[in-house]
C-alpha cells in the first residue's frame, strides 16, 4: 500500500486525554498514528466501497470512528497545549469495555481490528483454502496471497497478516 491521502495532515503528533480509565486504548491509538497506510485508507474513506455488500457487521460504525480519530489526529496543531479526546470511539466500545473493570492494550486492539475486518468481509466471498497438503504444494506464494487476499480483503488484513509456508523435508529419504 502506497500514501495516497493528498489533504493537508499536520505532523500527527497529540496528546490523548484519559477519559475514565482508558488509558489501554490511547497506548493503542498512538500506535497506529504513524502506519500512514491505515491513515490514508480511513481518511480517504476508501471502507465506504463496502456499503454494498453483506458483510460480517451490519455497520460501519469503527470504521467511521476510526476515520474521525485519523481526522481529528492530523489536524490537531501540535503547539496548541490541548489534547486530543476521542471520545467517539471510547463510546463506541463502552459496552464491551466498562471502565471499572480491569483491560489492556493487547484486548482493545485485537477488539478493534476484528471489528475493522468485519465490517469489510463480504459474506458471500469464497473462504480462503490455506491447505498446503502434497496435492497442493504446487500453489506459489504469490498465487495463495492473491487467494487470500480475495476472501479477505480488508485494509486490516493486507496491513496485519502475514503468511507463512514451511516445508519439512525428511534428510533421510
Amino acid at each position: 500500500m502506497k500514501k495516497t491521502y493528498k489533504g493537508e495532515l499536520k505532523e500527527g503528533i497529540v496528546g490523548l486525554k484519559n477519559n475514565s480509565l482508558y488509558c489501554y486504548m490511547n497506548a493503542c491509538l498512538q500506535c497506529l498514528i504513524p502506519i500512514y497506510e491505515m491513515r490514508d485508507y480511513y481518511l480517504n474513506s476508501e471502507y465506504r466501497r463496502f456499503h454494498d455488500h453483506t458483510t460480517l457487521s451490519d455497520s460501519n460504525d469503527y470504521s467511521r470512528k476510526i476515520e474521525e480519530f485519523f481526522r481529528d489526529a492530523y489536524s490537531y496543531d501540535s503547539h496548541q497545549e490541548k489534547q486530543l479526546n476521542p471520545t467517539g470511539l471510547k463510546n463506541l466500545i463502552r459496552k464491551k469495555f466498562y471502565p471499572t473493570m480491569q483491560h489492556d492494550s493487547h484486548e482493545f486492539l485485537m477488539h478493534v481490528l476484528g471489528s475493522l475486518q468485519d465490517e469489510e468481509k463480504p459474506i458471500n466471498n469464497k473462504n480462503f483454502n490455506g491447505d498446503v497438503t502434497p496435492a497442493n504444494k504446487h500453489r506459489s506464494m504469490e498465487q495463495i496471497y492473491k487467494e487470500y487476499f480475495t476472501a479477505n480483503p480488508s485494509c486490516i488484513d493486507k496491513l496485519f497478516t502475514g503468511i507463512y509456508r514451511s516445508i519439512v523435508k525428511c534428510g533421510s529419504c
